[in-house]
């Protein structure tokens, strides 16, 4: 349901973005910034799966039972902010990685007309998260905590993007660069702001309880299969793993020098020949073993957790992930 509220919310929401970052601009000018912003927005923001947004409107119903249509309609407005953090990382990370499609269709970039003026494209989607904010709950008690985290998540993503696209290759697979990239990267805009926002939509002060178990979900934001993981050389789960197998003196030491060889080169048969290595490699049966003992300690964590409106919600998402529910 919150995910649905949460579509429906953007769809409206173009116009009211497109308002706030404009206003001050006039005539000719203030038609082509606005056409431009409107053109951004409806390519970029409207085919996500809002997941984000949806996590946090699901913690703020929870603790919100009661609330009026209004206040839900400004609530998912703030917690869509998340999804354009995450659109504005994604347009920026399209062009680092020269990467050709996104959701299924040409990356914003690669559109006649635009180009590495997509920058400027998505720093205006950056921009607009603290003018929604401010216009949307300019008298709520907690707004200065709201775009206090929401800034502390870009900058630690940010940081976790810069790791991601340094030191390429072999060298740069191990795992405590996994893990900081993991940390950085994805989790603390995918898990930790969504409850954040929830909870501070809600003004309760008890989240902080919560960030041990937090924590516990970014393991799992794993894949590394893409082609564009394997070209580029990328430090995943599946390369820290598959280099661990690989440098095992009983595994056959003409796979890793095979895989050195392929790894972190733009060529389809450089990628086919390590995706066939990940299978030789039995990685997915790897992948099963370290998703179910994750999971099964993540549940035990959750079971846990003394905010009781939160802990289904958390144990939903868990399930999720762990590929158990759709």
């Amino acid at each position: 349901m919150s995910r649905q509220f949460v579509r429906s919310v953007i769809k409206n929401l173009k116009g009211e973005v497109c308002h706030l970052m404009s206003n001050s601009l006039k005539g000719r000018e203030h038609e082509m910034f606005h056409s431009r912003l409107e053109k951004n927005f409806a390519y970029n923001m409207g085919d996500g799966k809002c997941a984000r947004a949806a996590l946090g409107m699901d913690i703020y119903n929870a603790l919100c039972p009661t609330a009026t249509e209004e206040d839900k309609t400004n609530a998912a407005k703030v917690c869509i902010t998340n999804e354009l953090l995450q659109t504005f990382l994604l347009v920026t990370d399209d062009i680092m990685d020269n990467a050709t499609t996104r959701r299924g269709k040409p990356c914003w970039y690669k559109l006649d007309g635009i180009g590495l003026s997509a920058i400027n494209d998505g720093l205006l989607l950056d921009s607009a998260i603290d003018q929604l904010i401010r216009s949307v709950i300019s008298n709520h008690p907690k707004k200065d905590a709201i775009l206090r985290d929401v800034n502390e998540t870009k900058r630690v993503t940010i940081i976790g993007q810069t790791l991601d696209s340094l030191m390429a290759g072999i060298d740069g697979c191990t795992w405590e660069r996994y893990k900081q990239v993991v940390a950085h990267k994805t989790s603390h805009y995918t898990y930790l702001l969504p409850l954040q926002l929830g909870f501070h939509l809600a003004d309760r002060v008890d989240y902080k309880e919560l960030d041990d178990y937090l924590d516990i979900f970014g393991d799992h934001t794993i894949t590394g299969k893409t082609p564009t993981d394997i070209a580029e050389g990328k430090c995943t789960w599946i390369s820290c793993k598959a280099l661990d197998i690989m440098r095992d003196p009983k595994t056959n030491q003409n796979l890793l020098k095979e895989f050195t060889n392929n790894f972190n080169k733009e060529d389809d048969k450089c990628v086919a020949r390590v995706k066939e290595i990940f299978t030789d490699l039995k990685l997915d049966s790897e992948f099963k073993k370290f998703e179910k003992t994750e999971s099964d300690e993540m549940e035990k964590l959750l079971e846990q957790i003394q905010v009781n409106e939160v802990r289904p919600i958390l144990q939903d998402t868990l399930a999720q992930l762990s590929g158990r529910k759709n």
